[in-house]
C-alpha cells in the first residue's frame, strides 16, 4: 500500500528522553509514520537535555532546559514552528493498530 500524502499536515512529537525505552518508542513511532505517511514530522525537544533522535529526523531544539519538561510549552512551540495549516500531536507512547490508522 502506498504512503498517504498529506501536504498540509505536520505531525509534532514532543519528546524528552528519560529512558532507553522512550528512545526506542520514538524510533518505532518515527519509522511507522515515515513508512505510512508522506507528511512533515517535527520532533520537539530541549537543547542540552541529551535527548537523541533518529537519523534523518527533523528536530526543533528549544532553549532553556532546566531539568523540567514543560510538555504544553513544547507542543505550542512545535505548532508555532510547523508552517502548515494542520498540525497533529503524536506522543511516543502511543501505538495504534495499523488497521485503525489506514
Amino acid at each position: 500500500m502506498a504512503r498517504v500524502f498529506i501536504p498540509d499536515l505536520t505531525i509534532v512529537i514532543p519528546y524528552y528522553q528519560d529512558s532507553k525505552e522512550r528512545y526506542e518508542n520514538l524510533c518505532a513511532v518515527y519509522d511507522f509514520l515515515k513508512r505510512k505517511f508522506n507528511v512533515k514530522i517535527l520532533i520537539v525537544r530541549y537543547a542540552g537535555s541529551g535527548s537523541k533522535i533518529p537519523d534523518g529526523a527533523v528536530s526543533l531544539q528549544l532553549p532553556g532546559w532546566n531539568g523540567v519538561f514543560h510538555r504544553t510549552m513544547v507542543i505550542n512551540e512545535g505548532i508555532n514552528f510547523a508552517g502548515t495549516p494542520f498540525v497533529a500531536v503524536w506522543d511516543v507512547d502511543v501505538f495504534v493498530k495499523v488497521s485503525h490508522v489506514l
